[in-house]
This record gives C-alpha cells, structure tokens and sequence, in this order.
C-alpha cells in the first residue's frame, strides 16, 4: 500500500497508449515468405565455386515448406521464370549474376490477378532477392535467399530437372 500512496502523490501510474495492432499482419508476412519461396529457389555462394555454373541455366523444381506448393524454374542467363504447380501463378524474374555462385532476382511480373493487386506485390517489386548457394551436388543444389528488407533468410533445396 505504500507504493500506491507514493504514485498517487507522484501523480499516479500512467498507462502505456495501447497500440492498434493489423489483424492481417500474420497472414500478410506469411504470404511474403510464400513469395519469397519462389524467388529463392535460386543461387548463391558455394564451397566449390566452379560448381555453381551448372546450375545459372537449366531447369529446377522444388516443394514449399509453407504451404506444399511444388515449383518449377526455367533459368536463362537473364531471366527466370517460376510456375506455381499449384495455382499455375507464373512468376517472371531478371537475374543479375553476382558471381558464380550468387545472383540477384529482380522481380518482373506475375499472372495471378489476386497477387497483381497486393501489398506483397509492390514490396516484392521494389526489393532484390539475394540467393547464395551454399553446397552443389550434380542433381541439386542447397541455397540460402533473403530479401532486401527482410530479416529471414530461407534455406531449401532445389533439384535439376532432366
């Protein structure tokens, strides 16, 4: 009880203002980690340098973590292109080879009306994703993607397709 009478006379506690938090923050960052999958099925840095050129052209599929949406990319030395197994959402990118075994995706455009029109769409617009290959085998490779703005990185697998 002293404590109390001690504030009251300093005026009494303060409540902090409370904030308004979105209700769609969650569903909003797990769609741009979503995004994110499908830019960062991509390059990077590798123990074997030399390694990494095999996979700057060809074709690679990978499955999402998130929500098991299987992705194939068509890779040229200029532009990758992702298709959505799923949705059929195709997903166009221009890659800037940093070296061997990292690039830069910047994105271009995509089909699905619904994304064309979200917030997700002019963040993933204006930021780079950042891909490094961490090891190589002849039928896959490791990765680690993060974007420009983000601080989670993805690691994942992706396989060369035949």
């Amino acid at each position: 009880m002293r404590l109390g009478r001690k504030l009251k006379r300093l005026g009494g506690l303060r409540q902090a203002p409370t904030v308004r938090r979105n209700s769609l923050l969650l569903p909003n960052m797990l769609k741009i980690s979503s995004y994110i999958f499908f830019f960062l099925a991509f390059f990077g840095c590798s123990v074997h340098k030399s390694s990494c050129k095999q996979f700057h052209i060809g074709k690679f599929t990978g499955t999402s973590d998130f929500d098991g949406a299987v992705t194939v990319i068509e890779r040229s030395d200029s532009l990758q292109i992702e298709t959505n197994k799923n949705s059929g959402s195709v997903t166009k990118a221009r890659i800037h080879w940093v070296s061997d075994c990292e690039y830069e995706l910047n994105f271009i455009e995509q089909s699905n009306d619904t994304a064309k029109r979200s917030e997700i769409h002019s963040y993933i617009q204006s930021h780079k994703l950042i891909t490094k290959i961490l090891s190589t085998s002849k039928d896959y490779y490791i990765f680690e993607s993060s974007m420009e703005g983000v601080k989670r990185k993805l690691t994942d697998t992706l396989f060369v397709l035949k």
